[in-house]
Parts: C-alpha cells; structure tokens; sequence
C-alpha cells in the first residue's frame, strides 16, 4: 500500500480537533492585532517627535540671536540625521579638528571613557588607566570632523581634549602624543597660513594618491563640492583640513560605486550639510584638473561641456548633478566658482608663489620616478604617460608663471625626460 492510500479516509485535523484549530486562529489574529497596534504607536510617536522638532526650530528661528541662527543652520540636523542640542553656543568652546587618518578603512579617532595612558598599536589606539586596565570607548568622531572642546589635559606626556557641544560622544579624545604623533589640530592656531609642514601632522601616514575623505564641516564661508584625484589632492585635503574649509567631495569606497543612489544620496546629503547648497549659505568650489587651460580660470558657473576636458569622470557626474539642483531650487549657477588647485591653495589657504613651485619640483620627481602610492613613468600605459606629462607640465607651469627660473632645476629635469 502507498503513502498516499493509507492516508485515504483518514480523518482530518479539524475533525480530530474541532477546537484546536479555532482557538489557534484567534490566537494568531490577536498577536497580528497586537503588532499593528504596536506598530501605529510607534508612527504615532514617530511623529509626535518630529512635529515636535519642528516646533523647537521655529522657536529657535524666532527668538534666538544670529549667531545661533548659524549654529541651527549648521546642526539642527546632523549627517545622520540626528536631532542636536542647540542651546550649546560654539562661542564658549574652542573648536579643533580631527586630522587623525587611522588605517585601512577605519579613518576616524575613537572616544574614550576618561583620558590614560596612550599605548601605540597596529591595530588602532589603546588606552589604559593608573591600574594598568583598558579604558572604555564611547564612540569615534569621523576624519576632519570639528570638534568642540571643554577642556584640555596632559597625561603622561599626552595631550587630551574633553569633547562638548554636539554631534560627537561627550568623551576624551587623544590630540598629541609630544612631538611625534598629532590627531587634533586647534583651528585657530593654523588658518591661512601657507603649506602645511609634516611637524602639524606628525604620525599620520596620508597618502600621494587616493587619499580617503567623507567631506565634513568647515569655519570658512566656502566648501569644496569637487576636486580630482590627479590635482593635488592630498594637498588640498591639507589646507581644507588646516584651513577650516568644508569639503562635500567623496574619496573611497562610494565615489567608485556601481550603486548610483547610494552614491548620489551621500553625495546630496554632502552638498547641503556642509555647503548650504538650498540656502547657497556659502561659496561653492569646483577645483578642475591641471591642464593647459589653467589660464582659462577661474570660472563663475561656466557651462559644463566646455569645461568637461578639465574635469575627471566623477567630477562630471558631481558637476552635472550640482547643475541640475540649482536649476530645480532656483538657485544662482554664477556662485559656483570653478578654479585650478593652485588658485584654491593661494587664495583660501594661504600658500605662497615658492609654496606652489617647491610643490611643482616634488610631484615632477613624483610623476617620474614614482613611489608614494605612484607607479614610475615607465610603467604607465601610453594614455597614462600622456595624461601624466600633460598635468605636470600644467602644473609646473602655473606655478612658475612663465619665469626664466622653471627651465633649470630637477624638477624641470625630470618633467624634460618625460616629456
């Protein structure tokens, strides 16, 4: 006899148990009712909360001075979108910035408990108290973040910055480690003062190329909205760092992504955090890449196909996307200021005629032999040589401006076996 034929004339198990599946359905059917209602609760309270933000931001837009009205402007609602406290006035705090790099894909600085002894390890920071027992950590702040400071400690050698205000874990971050390891800098000590020397990041392993950024909030009334990776990149991520200039630009994992939205929706969020974008709160910057055009620029709002030459892939795609929110909020295209990396490095970060040709001297020896991140000249492709002849002899010539002197020198040496 089959399965199936001996289960024929079996009785079922609603006619074994009349009960039992009724009693199972209600039973069913009041856990679903007590989900939705706790569901509809929980949107209730959702929007009690927001409703409830709003009116604190009205109120604050109404009563409070102007300088709170930037604070609210800058804070009210964080990358993360969380709500901040806003009776915090930044003018009772003194503001530095994490310029700590960390290693591998963990570029932030961690949060700790209460200040200790600083242990240095492969794997990130380690902090232990009097008894010799790890101190705990609250958090981390993001790489280049402001930080609002309430008080300073020394400890063992050690500089430590109690963290106030908002937007980061009230907790103890490392900023100085004597004179071999720097992780804060104070913005007043170091705007606008021309290249920054090693000594000011002392410790912190920034890469030639490549250099990894999320964007983050700046002091200054202007915000990098793009720059390329072949231009000076690392320099200019120095002076936006040392400089209190915001940055919306992208490097790492989400500037090459597949996914389009995710890059987009960071890339947004990015542009109206730390540039004001719907306000046009502050002056956007475009650094296009170095090629013989540099004579051309700056440009206020010029129209994108005849500046695509001098703009990198994904500088297209942010330019394109920036156009089109302006035309949609309305919003004035002539602000957007499109310049070279030396324009941006003179005008907003102090640097000298001799800073941007001792710069030119070092990435020539770069370009030719290599190192840092760079392969040698002679391991490009053809298409990789020419794009890396026609950028250093741009450079080297903008930073010269036609002097006598840029014809003699290594710098011209090396750029001359290039080319």
């Amino acid at each position: 006899m089959s399965v199936s034929e001996a289960y024929i004339g079996e009785p079922s198990l609603k006619d074994r148990h009349p009960d039992a599946l009724d009693e199972l359905i209600v039973e069913k059917d009041c856990e679903v009712f007590s989900l939705t209602e706790q569901l509809e609760d929980e949107e209730r309270t959702t929007e009690e909360l927001r409703k409830q933000h709003e009116l604190a931001v009205e109120h604050t837009l109404k009563h409070h001075s102007h300088a709170v009205l930037e604070k609210a402007e800058n804070w009210v609602w964080g990358k993360k979108g969380n709500v901040v406290n806003l009776d915090q006035s930044e003018a009772t705090l003194e503001v530095w910035r994490n310029i700590h790099y960390g290693h591998d894909d963990d570029h932030h600085l961690d949060v700790f408990e209460e200040p200790g002894t600083f242990h240095p390890c492969a794997t990130g920071m380690k902090v232990t108290d009097k008894e010799g027992a790890s101190v705990g950590k609250m958090g981390f702040v993001e790489f280049g973040a402001r930080l609002e400071v309430i008080e300073k400690r020394e400890v063992e050698g050690a500089t430590w910055l109690r963290l106030g205000g908002v937007g980061h874990p009230r907790g103890w971050v490392l900023a100085e480690v004597g004179d071999s390891l720097v992780c804060c800098t104070r913005m007043k000590d170091c705007t606008g003062h021309g290249r920054v020397q090693p000594a000011s990041y002392a410790g912190q392993a920034y890469p030639e190329g490549g250099m990894f950024c999320a964007g983050y909030h700046g002091g200054s009334p202007v915000c990098v909205v793009s720059a390329p990776t072949s231009s000076l990149w690392r320099e200019v991520n120095l002076a936006m760092l040392f400089s209190d200039v915001a940055t919306a630009s992208i490097f790492g994992e989400l500037r090459g992504s597949q996914d389009f939205a995710d890059w987009e929706g960071h890339y947004g969020s990015n542009c109206e955090v730390y540039g004001k974008l719907s306000t046009q709160g502050k002056e956007l910057l475009v650094i296009v890449r170095s090629t013989e055009r540099w004579r051309e620029y700056p440009k206020m709002g010029p129209d994108l196909e005849g500046t695509k030459a001098d703009l990198g892939r994904m500088q297209q795609a942010e330019c394109s996307w920036l156009r089109a929110m302006h035309e949609r909020l309305q919003l004035d295209w002539g602000r957007v200021k499109f310049l070279t990396a030396i324009q941006f490095l003179k005008q907003y970060a102090g640097w000298t005629q001799e800073d941007a040709q001792a710069s030119a001297r070092e990435r020539s020896q770069l370009a030719l032999n290599g190192g840092h991140g760079h392969r040698p000249f002679t391991a490009l492709t053809l298409a990789e040589m020419h794009q890396t002849v026609e950028a250093t002899r741009s450079f080297y010539e903008e930073a010269y401006k036609d002097q006598a002197s840029h014809k003699i020198g290594p710098g011209r040496q090396a750029l001359a076996t290039m080319e």
